[in-house]
């Protein structure tokens, strides 16, 4: 039974990588060296192949760099390979040293157009099955990832945080994405340091993701993302939002206690802790919408899941709810 499931797991490897050298053919790799003006050396990691590889990493339930060489040595990914010397005669090693320079040799500038690339194959737009409503439709999420906590570089760029007990020994990262809620593909990444005097938040990184997005995409997103700032930034980029508010921003938007059942419009400004922090933004910059109040019984929960929902789109209150 193992023997059989490693052998369906190899089965979709191969057809993900026979994809991968359709979407990441030879002219879109030379168009993109040739973006970031990045020259590679001649041998056997050629640009394709190390992206592909730590693709595979990914995909692997060992995520090693070993694992990755013994894919290469195996043969399975001949048509990736560089044309060097030791390509031509067939001489690979297994040692993982050269893919690990390789690696960390290529631009990251250069990856992300790679990922740009996929993205945008995998989330055409122009789908009638993929869209809502005729929009496309982004969950928008943020998470956070521990580094190598023995590399200086890292906990420079990307300083540990702390509390009253000390300072943790950690590099953290902060990571923003935003998912295709029909195809799950995700967009390229934005990140920066969680800590620290560069340190930056959710909401800024996905400010910076924003041009990632198709135009015209629905925006789903939780309390976090439910900030003025945020909303304002997607409308003006033409998004349609459906975020959760806190209790207390709703009834500061509202201006009353929000009840069950409520379905009503509302002009929202800028508060004057919004201009402090974005002194972009103006009270003469509102956002048109709607607040949603929505108590949800489940069963077996003695207590309802209270949705407290703003969105700009102009659709019947239960398909937001549903959404």
């Amino acid at each position: 039974m193992q023997a059989k499931r490693q052998a369906e797991t190899g089965d979709k490897v191969s057809s993900l990588c026979e994809f991968f050298q359709h979407l990441v053919n030879d002219e879109f790799i030379k168009w993109a060296e040739k973006q970031v003006a990045y020259k590679p050396r001649r041998g056997i990691f050629s640009t394709a192949l190390i992206v592909w590889l730590m693709i595979f990493q990914r995909l692997n339930p060992s995520h090693t760099l070993s694992r990755a060489v013994a894919e290469l040595k195996a043969g399975k990914v001949d048509k990736l390979r560089g044309n060097g010397k030791r390509a031509r005669e067939d001489r690979i090693s297994g040692n993982t040293g050269g893919y690990s320079k390789a690696r960390s040799k290529l631009p990251v500038e250069l990856v992300r157009l790679v990922a740009e690339r996929i993205f945008s194959s995998l989330a055409p737009p122009d789908q009638a099955e993929l869209v809502w409503h005729g929009h496309r439709i982004f969950g928008v999420d943020g998470s956070v990832s521990d580094l190598a906590p023995e590399s200086e570089a890292l906990h420079q760029a990307f300083p540990p945080g702390g509390n009253q007990k000390g300072r943790c020994r950690t590099p953290v990262v902060q990571i923003v994405v935003g998912h295709d809620l029909v195809t799950g593909a995700a967009t390229p990444p934005h990140w920066g340091p969680k800590y620290g005097p560069a340190g930056t938040s959710e909401q800024e990184l996905l400010h910076k993701l924003i041009p990632s997005l198709p135009a015209g995409s629905v925006i789903v997103g939780d309390r976090n993302f439910g900030v003025f700032s945020v909303t304002h930034w997607l409308h003006q980029a033409g998004h349609p939002v459906v975020f959760r508010l806190s209790i207390d921003r709703v009834t500061r938007v509202l201006g009353k206690a929000p009840r069950p059942g409520l379905d009503e419009q509302v002009v929202w400004t800028a508060s004057a802790h919004d201009r402090r922090a974005h002194p972009e933004l103006t009270q003469e910059s509102p956002v048109e919408g709607r607040i949603i109040v929505m108590h949800l019984h489940k069963r077996g929960d003695r207590e309802p899941t209270k949705l407290y929902l703003l969105t700009t789109l102009a659709l019947p209150a239960a398909e937001i709810v549903e959404l």
